[in-house]
């Protein structure tokens, strides 16, 4: 499953717990009320397969959403604490190049950011909001 795949590979890569506990907390399909810092992934559909002589390439496409605690919270502004982690979402995706992830396991043949981050302003208990739309390409075939 797509969402899984990411949200494993954005743990085992240190950019968060899955969960409810540790820094920022990796959710799949929801956005949670709780807790503050949260790194979303969720599915926005896709792009046409391709069909290739080796296989099948999927091109999935999805979108991680980054919350942060409440606006002033931190000493250093909470805006810039989530546009940092929203860039290592980023950066961690993004260097996803001909790796297998998941089981069983698919050949993630590149993911891509299709813009830079989003600001979606601050939610009703005053948290700022990033999100990003990454593609993906990815194969039956190994």
């Amino acid at each position: 499953m797509l969402l899984a795949e990411i949200q494993n590979y954005l743990v085992a890569q240190g950019v968060g717990p899955a969960g409810s506990t540790g820094d920022y907390s990796v959710t799949v399909g929801y956005v949670p009320a709780q807790p503050d810092r949260l790194i979303s992934v969720l599915e926005t559909g896709g792009l046409p397969n391709e069909g290739l002589s080796t296989g099948t390439v999927d091109r999935p496409t999805f979108q991680v959403r980054v919350r942060g605690p409440a606006w002033g919270t931190l000493p250093t502004g909470t805006y810039t604490t989530v546009r940092a982690k929203i860039e290592t979402v980023r950066s961690t995706l993004e260097g996803v190049l001909n790796k297998t992830i998941g089981n069983p396991p698919w050949k993630y043949v590149h993911i891509k950011s299709m813009a830079p981050p989003l600001d979606l302003g601050r939610d009703d208990n005053d948290r700022p909001n990033l999100a990003m739309n990454f593609w993906a390409l990815r194969s039956r075939t190994s």
